[in-house]
């Protein structure tokens, strides 16, 4: 399987409990596929992009960006763990595998069947 650069274009599978929840706003919904994007094929939900990269990339600036992750993190989409010195690496708690969606929150979801973890 191929692997894709941030350069190479390509596309990010997005979960549709993301788009559909409702807690959040568009631009926190934004941000939480942005770091999908760095997750190539959603094996191992932890990424890593400086929030500077998020701010650039989102054309906002990165004191938004930590009030989003913030708010990520409440929401319990994600878990930050900080790096004194090195970008904060942020555990993706809802993501795309080979195998369908991966929601730590609940249970891992085929389709419409639950099927417990």
């Amino acid at each position: 399987m191929r692997r894709y650069s941030k350069t190479d274009g390509g596309f990010v599978q997005v979960p549709v409990v993301l788009l559909e929840d409702i807690t959040l706003v568009p631009i926190e919904k934004l941000l939480y596929v942005l770091l999908l994007r760095y997750d190539y094929g959603g094996r191992h939900g932890e990424v890593w992009p400086s929030q500077g990269q998020l701010a650039f990339t989102l054309g906002i600036s990165s004191r938004q960006v930590q009030r989003i992750l913030q708010r990520l993190q409440q929401n319990g989409l994600l878990f930050i763990e900080q790096r004194p010195g090195r970008a904060s690496v942020y555990h993706l708690r809802l993501r795309v595998t080979e195998d369908g969606v991966v929601d730590e929150r609940r249970q891992l979801l085929r389709g419409q069947e639950l099927v417990s973890a």
